[in-house]
């Protein structure tokens, strides 16, 4: 015998199969997608400003020219990256003889801050260079400076109280371009 509901599931498959079919097919008036290469690229945006206007490749135009600092229009004819100059702080502690760090390393125009504590004794920190120089302090005093790393090279920083400098206690500044 026959199931009667033989007939209906097999319509019922078969019109399923017919209705998503339908939805594959492109319209008469619908053109194929182009071919990958022909697709146009996507390109990250952002906000932009009112006053820059888009060039032909995307990229934004400034409408007003960049200013250098000194430092960086010096890097900049030298052929050099541009560095964003920082504020850069150390803590230093100084002690019998010794300095920690031993060895500071900043880019040409950071603006250096050093927290020098002293550690234990009479002593003080000195950095010619850069005219960092202040009175010998005592156990657990503190001393602050901050100066800009205008000049390049590896500047000695010491303790000048009586031959504290000559028994070791001095360390380098590298100021890099």
């Amino acid at each position: 015998m026959k199931n009667p509901f033989h007939g209906i599931v097999h319509s019922i498959a078969i019109s399923t199969l017919l209705i998503t079919g339908a939805g594959c097919a492109p319209l008469a008036n619908e053109q194929p997608a182009a071919p990958a290469e022909d697709a146009p690229t996507a390109v990250e945006s952002s906000a932009t400003p009112e006053n820059d206007t888009p060039k032909p490749n995307g990229q934004m135009a400034p409408t007003e020219p960049l200013e250098l600092t000194d430092v960086q229009a010096r890097q900049l004819e030298a052929g050099a990256a541009l560095h964003e100059p920082t504020v850069l702080t150390f803590d230093v502690a100084g002690g019998n003889f010794w300095f920690t760090p031993d060895e500071i390393r900043v880019k040409k125009g950071d603006t250096v801050k050093i927290h020098f504590v002293n550690a234990g004794g009479f002593h003080n920190f000195v950095l010619d260079e850069f005219n960092v120089d202040f009175a010998p302090n005592k156990t657990g005093e503190r001393y602050d400076v901050e100066f800009v790393a205008d000049k390049a090279g590896s500047f000695e920083y010491y303790c000048s109280v009586g031959a504290h400098r000559q028994m070791g206690m001095k360390g380098v500044l590298i100021v890099e371009e």
